[in-house]
């Protein structure tokens, strides 16, 4: 039983990692703006979203009683806000 946990917690330790990156790359291919905290498993996404690229789950600060998953939903509310002038 130990075993099957272990390889379970390791096959979810390597797809957050993988989604740290992917995640990464998206932004940076759109040029989006962010600064990394904790050794990039928390992003600051252009000063007001909290991006957590391991799980997906974002925050906009300025709205922060929803909460949000995965990073092109994240883009998208950003080139709307673009849309709108900010």
């Amino acid at each position: 039983m130990g075993e099957i946990f272990n390889a379970m917690r390791a096959a979810s330790q390597e797809k957050r990692a993988r989604n740290r990156d992917s995640s990464s790359l998206l932004l940076d291919n759109a040029e989006i703006e962010y600064e990394r905290k904790n050794y990039g498993a928390h992003l600051i996404v252009e000063g007001r979203y909290d991006f957590w690229p391991g799980t997906g789950k974002w925050i906009d600060r300025q709205n922060p009683k929803q909460n949000h998953r995965g990073v092109r939903s994240l883009l998208k509310a950003i080139k709307a806000l673009e849309g709108e002038g900010k």
